[in-house]
């Protein structure tokens, strides 16, 4: 697999309304969204890969209903992981319980690289008018006050490049420290701006890979608070799902 290729996917021009069975022009799915009395932040919004994780998602998926943050699931085995249920989609129940949200669009890829689902999910959002979103993985979820997030943003990006993309630190808890890929997901962005300019290059499933990363407090440990440049904290927790199912994507 070559290193430097990027895969950009056809995004759709129209979404379906599970409330009412139409389909809607993806640039006005939010504001078709308010007939239904759905109303979301309209400049952030959020991107869960996942696969074979019904048990955690009822968290994060709660969790994003909560916020009003409107979640763009990318499901699908990524390449490596053990394939479950002789299927590259999800088949326990996954994509029935993400559908039963009104603010999430559910999406089968099958087997796809993390950079596939990402640029996708990323040229949806900007389609649909998000300026941001938050990379979420299925076990994790948000604290915080979005607000107060998307107003940190917008003065951030004000002493910014308007026409580059950009990815930020947050503070992420570690519900489980001892585990072994904490590391990476740790010390992996998770917050992008600019998202209709995003074109990210093949990388493994832990990392991601943008053209400029934007860190503050060099000199003070990724995992400290005092290094997120928002005002949330992400909640990385496995044990939610049991060991059995993490053993099956990480082996």
């Amino acid at each position: 697999i070559a290193e430097n290729r990027i895969v950009l996917k056809k995004i759709p021009e129209v979404l379906l309304c599970r409330m009412c069975g139409d389909e809607i022009i993806t640039e006005s799915y939010l504001n078709h969204l308010e007939i239904h009395g759905v109303y979301l932040h309209d400049k952030i919004c959020v991107h869960v890969p996942i696969y074979n994780d019904k048990i955690a998602f009822k968290r994060t998926g709660e969790n994003c209903k909560q916020h009003n943050l409107f979640c763009i699931v990318s499901d699908g085995r990524f390449p490596g992981f053990k394939k479950i249920n002789d299927s590259d989609n999800s088949t326990d129940g996954t994509k029935q319980l993400a559908e039963s949200y009104p603010n999430v669009s559910f999406f089968e890829h099958g087997e796809d690289f993390e950079e596939a689902k990402f640029n996708f999910a990323a040229h949806l959002a900007a389609k649909m008018g998000f300026k941001y979103f938050i990379l979420l993985g299925s076990d994790e979820y948000i604290t915080g006050d979005i607000d107060e997030l998307t107003k940190t943003l917008d003065e951030r990006m004000l002493l910014l490049d308007p026409n580059r993309e950009y990815a930020f630190h947050v503070a992420i808890d570690e519900h489980q420290p001892e585990n072994r890929w904490n590391r990476f997901i740790t010390e992996s962005p998770k917050i992008y701006a600019n998202v209709g300019l995003l074109r990210t290059r093949f990388s493994h499933w832990l990392r991601y890979s943008t053209s400029q990363i934007i860190e503050t407090d060099q000199d003070i440990p990724l995992k400290s608070y005092q290094r997120r440049i928002c005002k949330i904290v992400i909640h990385h927790d496995d044990s939610i799902r049991g060991n059995d199912r993490n053993k099956l994507m990480t082996s």
